[in-house]
């Protein structure tokens, strides 16, 4: 992976991306380098999720990757409604544990090798 992949990087460069007014009413930048010394601080869920629904809206989603870019978001919308849920107001409940169930599987039968090809594109 690049030098500062899964650290932050001092800099004086913005690494933020803001989200489409179309997708989100009055966005605010997504900053995709928070944090502090070596101390990195990833986007939220729901946050990197507006991103690449406008990185999708924009035309350059990495579709070399991800040929199922609607498909994909939607899997990543469960997962963030379902996480969200659970982590934050009350455990879920067994039909919901099962979409969540099928999502991972989603995740890792439709997309996981174009996930990873795309991290390997990354490197150096």
């Amino acid at each position: 992976m690049p030098q500062y992949f899964n650290a932050h990087k001092e800099s004086v460069n913005d690494y933020s991306i803001t989200p489409s007014p179309a997708i989100v009413p009055n966005p605010t930048p997504v900053d995709f380098n928070k944090g502090y010394g070596n101390k990195w601080f990833p986007p939220g869920i729901g946050q990197s999720e507006l991103v690449a629904k406008t990185l999708f809206q924009q035309g350059i989603f990495p579709a070399a990757f991800i040929s199922d870019a609607n498909g994909f978001l939607s899997v990543w919308k469960t997962m963030r409604l379902f996480r969200n849920k659970a982590t934050h107001i009350k455990p879920i409940d067994q039909a919901q544990f099962t979409q969540v169930e099928t999502g991972f599987n989603t995740l890792k039968v439709e997309y996981l090798r174009g996930l990873v090809d795309l991290k390997h594109s990354l490197k150096n």
